[in-house]
């Protein structure tokens, strides 16, 4: 994958798209989207996003900037993607700074994933391999949903979810996730410690912490994120959380303010 693969990620649809989905019923909702555990065809369980809105939306807090939650996270799970798919065919093993707190050491650290930048890596003080994507929840692409084709219960799923405007429209996003079964109640910390370590390395910001966006130790809901190409507000600096810290106490509280823009 080209650097301009990673500054201008596109995910790519779901493969199959044109299968007829089966609706096992509602896991969650939010204010940016329900999830629903389905199946296409014979093939499955999945996790489908089904995202509420279907273009920018004004914030609840007014004054911030507009936010458009499937823009944002199809990017972030397109870059994601791509960073798993470098390190399972790189030649020689990929090498990282170990602490990139400033944004130009983030992008940095997500360019050693490129074609460029496994050619000629960037000159770091000290590197450290970087850890494996296998831990992290696998994407399967996008889907549009026409109305006909939503869950029965999706009226209900809105109204519980609380989203940022109502719309009128007759299709709606989606994205396309394994699917976690929450069966396991206990957090498996060496998966977590994978995770944060993943997305620590790569150049991700937690936006907060949400336990029940968490199943067997994976996060599972990618808008958590910002992406290393997106302006945050930090409540604190940047660190490497200790898994078996990171789900104790922890009240959903924001991790960083807001976007302030892309970089």
């Amino acid at each position: 994958m080209k650097w301009k693969d990673f500054r201008k990620p596109l995910l790519r649809q779901f493969p199959k798209h044109h299968v007829p989905i089966k609706w096992h019923g509602c896991v969650g909702c939010g204010v940016e989207g329900g999830v629903f555990k389905v199946s296409f065809g014979g093939d499955g369980p999945y996790a489908l996003k089904l995202f509420w809105n279907t273009r920018p939306q004004e914030p609840l807090n007014r004054g911030k900037p507009f936010v458009f939650p499937f823009q944002d996270e199809a990017r972030h799970v397109a870059i994601i993607e791509k960073i798993r798919w470098a390190i399972e065919h790189a030649e020689n093993q990929i090498m990282v700074y170990p602490s990139p707190k400033s944004s130009e050491l983030k992008l940095e650290n997500l360019y050693c994933f490129s074609e460029e930048g496994q050619r000629k890596p960037p000159e770091f003080e000290s590197s450290t391999p970087m850890c494996s994507g296998d831990y992290i929840n696998r994407c399967h692409g996008w889907l549009k949903l026409d109305k006909k084709n939503w869950p029965k219960n999706y009226d209900q799923c809105e109204w519980r979810g609380h989203p940022y405007r109502p719309e009128e429209a007759d299709y709606r996003w989606a994205i396309v996730y394994d699917y976690v079964s929450s069966k396991v109640k206990e957090h498996d910390l060496n998966v977590t410690q994978a995770n944060i370590d993943f997305f620590y390395l790569t150049g991700f910001e937690f936006a907060y912490c949400k336990p029940d966006n968490w199943r067997q130790g994976k996060l599972v809901d990618f808008g958590d994120l910002y992406s290393p190409f997106q302006r945050v507000i930090q409540m604190t600096p940047p660190r490497r959380w200790s898994a078996e810290t990171w789900f104790k106490d922890k009240p959903v509280t924001p991790l960083t303010w807001w976007k302030s823009g892309a970089i």
